[in-house]
């Protein structure tokens, strides 16, 4: 993707990014992972695809407040980004992905990933911080910190996979509208 498109997706993304974290949603239900690892499929290698969605995950935490642990947060929203990245690669070694059913069950699995990263890299971070208050700081109270995060899980992996089923939908549309408007054009 050229430079100026690239850079209006991601300013895009990371707006309803920040939007979507200021709006009221069930507990764990929004886009914001699948954000991350979508913007992380368009900016490919370019440092962007972390930065702009980060910036606006900070930018939310201005007004939902600091917290112990953020530190855990960013580097999980680091790997959503990441793991959109490892699209890329996979979309180029099997074309036949690019298109169709799989293309569908690729990002769908690139949200999983991304979901079960930020679960287990979020609740590390909170069973580190708050283990003296909550549990023990052994292997059984970070078993219970994350046996205790699994209410959160769930809708977090469901609502990642659907959404980045929805941007995968929307840019496979957009791209096929695009090139008809150019053939149109021309």
């Amino acid at each position: 993707m050229k430079t100026k498109p690239l850079l209006i997706s991601l300013l895009v993304l990371a707006a309803a990014l920040f939007f979507s974290r200021l709006m009221p949603h069930s507990a764990n239900w929004g886009p914001a992972l699948a954000i991350c690892a979508f913007a992380g499929f368009l900016a490919r290698k370019n440092p962007l695809g972390f930065a702009l969605p980060a910036l606006a995950w900070l930018g939310t935490d201005f007004f939902l407040g600091f917290y112990e642990g953020m530190l855990f947060n960013y580097a999980a929203l680091l790997g959503c980004s990441l793991s959109g990245m490892a699209l890329v690669p996979l979309t180029k070694k099997y074309p036949q992905l690019k298109k169709g059913f799989l293309n569908v069950v690729s990002f769908a699995g690139t949200g999983a990933i991304s979901a079960t990263l930020f679960f287990l890299v979020s609740n590390f971070g909170v069973w580190f911080f708050q283990a003296p208050q909550c549990q023990p700081l052994n292997m059984s109270g970070l078993t219970t910190c994350y046996v205790g995060g699994l209410l959160f899980y769930w809708p977090t992996l469901i609502s990642t996979m659907a959404w980045m089923v929805v941007f995968a939908g929307a840019y496979q549309f957009l791209r096929v509208q695009a090139q008809q408007w150019l053939v149109e054009r021309a």
